[in-house]
């Protein structure tokens, strides 16, 4: 009695190199679709949009209260902390809770769009000069370098 020869092995790496060949080719398509480039502007868009909405926060802030929160540091900048970071650690890494934004001026506290979500700060920094100007700056900028808004 003669058994035919088995075509599983075959079969199985016919399919390796398929599932390869579709993998290689969906990597291709999408980096063509979405350049490096393209990329990196889009999320220095976001970070413009973060920093800006930050600032726009706080100038909502300071015309309801009359001035700005207390945490916001005068003639250095500091790191924005995270909105889940607890205020004391943050204090205690001279960090700037900005968390009386949340909900009456901002919907969550941005962050810079390569941190992680558990990270504890948002690489967003915040100062005021001695005449009142505030700088919100995106120091991780990929396209032209830093992001500031100043006013």
């Amino acid at each position: 009695m003669h058994r035919a020869p088995s075509r599983t092995g075959a079969s199985l790496v016919l399919l390796v190199l398929l599932v390869g060949a579709v993998t290689f080719a969906a990597a291709l398509a999408l980096s063509l679709a979405y350049p490096p480039d393209a990329l990196r502007a889009e999320r220095d868009g976001r970070r413009m949009r973060d920093v800006t909405a930050i600032l726009d926060a706080l100038r909502a802030y300071e015309r309801e209260e009359g001035e700005f929160p207390a945490a916001v540091p005068v003639g250095m900048q500091r790191e924005i902390c995270g909105q889940d970071y607890p205020p004391a650690s943050c204090a205690a890494d001279n960090g700037v809770n900005l968390s009386l934004l949340r909900d009456a001026y901002l919907p969550a506290i941005p962050r810079d769009p390569l941190i992680p979500p558990t990270g504890t700060g948002t690489s967003y920094f915040i100062g005021r000069n001695a005449e009142g100007q505030v700088m919100i700056t995106a120091l991780d900028g990929e396209v032209a370098g830093p992001i500031r808004v100043v006013r």
